[in-house]
């Protein structure tokens, strides 16, 4: 039994990446002259969601058109639905389709043109996995449509723009604790999207100097440093710096509830976390490190 073919060229994209995008649907039915065909790229339309194009063919980049495999260009009328902020694109046949013969919907630069910031179309600013993308097909030219056909793409981070470390503010004299560390691109996403000889130089001040690791950025976008712990009481600074480009990361605190632990003066500074993801400390992040009896 034929199924239907779907899939994504590119098949995956990048967090904010400015492309060309086609979305090539093989039926496995001929499909006849009038036949209506409806793309959702389900965008919510809002800054950080995919972008939504425009269907004026003759514009200057950023539309959406559908081609046949005889180059035939089909343009697309906007459907407005009730509840929801943008619309889906309807295409109507102008001739019979081949079981087998691909149907590319294109969201970008218009055919012929090359794609750049002007011409194509923003993918999404946060990062997922199998995003979907819908084609409802009405081959009785009534409005049936059936169940949907799926489109899939993966988005993933970007090119790495900070990093944050998340520590608790307080911790006690030889008191073992972890340490996460995030790579993340410029709109918050983990990412390991960097030169392959990046290593990162996690140091402290105020440490032993066997305590100076270099880090890789991991497939994950993120990696734990375990078992930290302080010999004596103070307030150690923790910085990271890309030994390729020279350029120095700060660290952020994360959101720890500080609990005060017996016998520790009123006086001690417990540096309460800012919170996760607000804002960064213009130099490095500090932890406090107490003696406790």
């Amino acid at each position: 039994m034929r199924r239907s073919i779907c899939y994504c060229e590119p098949s995956q994209a990048l967090a904010g990446e400015v492309n060309t995008w086609k979305f090539v649907y093989t039926s496995a039915i001929n499909l006849p002259k009038g036949t209506i065909l409806k793309f959702d790229p389900a965008s919510n339309g809002r800054s950080i969601d995919w972008e939504i194009p425009s269907t004026n063919i003759k514009s200057a980049g950023n539309a959406i058109y559908c081609q046949l495999e005889t180059g035939k260009v089909l343009a697309a009328k906007e459907i407005e639905l009730a509840k929801r902020h943008t619309p889906q694109y309807e295409f109507a046949l102008s001739q019979e389709v081949k079981a087998g013969s691909p149907i590319t919907f294109v969201m970008g630069a218009l055919k012929g043109k090359s794609t750049s910031e002007k011409t194509g179309n923003m993918a999404q600013c946060t990062s997922e996995r199998r995003r979907n993308f819908y084609l409802y097909i009405d081959t009785s030219k009534k409005g049936r449509f059936a169940d949907p056909e799926i489109f899939s793409m993966d988005i993933r981070g970007n090119q790495l723009h900070k990093i944050r470390i998340f520590v608790p503010s307080f911790a006690s004299k030889n008191n073992r604790f972890d340490a996460i560390v995030r790579f993340e691109d410029e709109f918050g996403n983990l990412t390991n999207y960097a030169d392959e000889d990046t290593l990162i130089e996690l140091s402290y001040e105020n440490l032993r100097e066997n305590l100076n690791w270099k880090l890789f950025v991991p497939e994950t976008g993120f990696i734990t440093l375990p078992n930290i712990y302080f010999n004596d009481t103070g307030v150690y600074t923790i910085q990271l710096k890309n030994c390729k480009t020279g350029q120095v990361f700060y660290a952020i605190r994360g959101r720890v509830l500080a609990k005060r632990m017996a016998n520790v003066p009123d006086s001690a500074d417990f540096y309460p976390a800012d919170r996760m993801g607000r804002g960064f400390a213009r130099g490095t992040c500090t932890l406090k490190c107490c003696s406790c009896h």
